[in-house]
């Protein structure tokens, strides 16, 4: 492919319509080499999807990752219901498939301020595509690979290789 757009659409077919469909997002993704790439194309994806917008006011990711609830952490889920305080979401891959979860948010009391305050902190990220070191382990039908940033290790190409069992379905 000659750029992003077309990558998306060959790894997302009719994203439009399909995005609500678990088992066809579970089976698919886009690997990248650098995070900044990856959160590109996700904001890319996620402008292409018609839907009700919600925004919360909070930190973007998990200061440190290890700490988050182990239920999502690297845990592909479906969103089924944004709430003010919780997240109901739905596991699309490995051992807990199809189970329903509920993240709650954590409150966040910054100590480097003069003065405390508390905001929610939901532990996810949005992910269509993600970086290779992610992948690791990932069984996947179709996986678009973003080559247009070099990768800084070949174990890296081949992770993105393994993920998927045809060599035409990468």
């Amino acid at each position: 492919v000659t750029s992003k757009e077309e990558l998306v659409e060959k790894a997302f077919p009719n994203i439009q319509i399909n995005y609500k469909n678990h088992d066809w997002l579970s089976v698919r993704a886009i690997l990248d080499a650098k995070i900044k790439d990856v959160d590109d194309l996700n904001n890319f994806i996620q402008s292409n999807i018609q839907s009700e917008m919600v925004t919360y006011r909070s930190f973007h990711t998990v200061v440190e990752a290890d700490k988050a609830p182990k239920h999502c952490n690297g845990t592909r889920l479906a969103v089924k219901k944004l709430m003010s305080n919780a997240i109901e979401a739905s596991v699309l891959i490995g051992p807990y498939k199809d189970e329903d979860v509920l993240i709650p948010g954590i409150p966040m009391i910054p100590t480097d301020m003069r003065f405390q305050f508390k905001k929610l902190q939901f532990p996810i990220r949005l992910v269509f595509a993600f970086t290779t070191n992610k992948a690791q382990g990932q069984s996947l039908e179709l996986c678009g690979l973003d080559l247009e940033t070099d990768c800084f290790s070949h174990g890296q190409i081949y992770v993105a290789c393994c993920s998927v069992g045809k060599p035409d379905s990468l």
